[in-house]
């Protein structure tokens, strides 16, 4: 009995030491040899709000970004990519939900949320190729009908400027 026990607590210990959040993700690859890391604290957002004009597009959008973090993982090793990707993948088990997936050409593009009260609390967009493997992650109080609202506004900018 006392062995059951014990092999029980060490596999729950085991999957509870592998769930990760973006911010375990991020600890871990930032520090990787090559490497780029950028955050922008919600100080430095602030400040940028302050410099948008009041007509810009996506101002009501952005007025909601709290925080952004940037993880390049480019230049680093495959093996390197390839553990990111599994582990990101991984993320979808831990409160994650899929906003949307996209697979093209051996492009993979994965944006991930998670999301409080029906507002998305934070963003994961993370972009994965054989030679690129990036990471965004924003944080704020972001209303779907918002990005539905900014989507919109970009499709109908690009139709009457003949872009499609």
């Amino acid at each position: 009995m006392k062995k059951f026990v014990f092999t029980l607590l060490l596999v729950l210990g085991c999957q509870i030491s592998l769930a990760q959040n973006s911010a375990a993700l991020f600890d871990e690859f930032r520090r990787e040899k090559n490497a780029e890391y950028v955050s922008a604290s919600p100080f430095l957002m602030f400040i940028g709000k302050m410099f948008y004009s009041y007509n810009d597009e996506g101002k009501e959008i952005a007025s909601k970004i709290r925080s952004a973090k940037i993880l390049d993982l480019d230049e680093c090793s495959p093996d390197v990519k390839q553990r990111f990707s599994r582990q990101f993948e991984a993320l979808s088990n831990n409160g994650y939900e899929t906003l949307m997936q996209m697979n093209e050409d051996g492009e993979r593009i994965h944006i991930q949320m998670r999301m409080k009260k029906e507002v998305i609390r934070e963003l994961l967009i993370a972009i994965i190729e054989d030679d690129e493997c990036s990471l965004i992650q924003v944080n704020g109080k972001i209303r779907k009908q918002d990005i539905a609202q900014l989507i919109n506004d970009q499709t109908t900018n690009k139709k009457k400027h003949g872009r499609r």
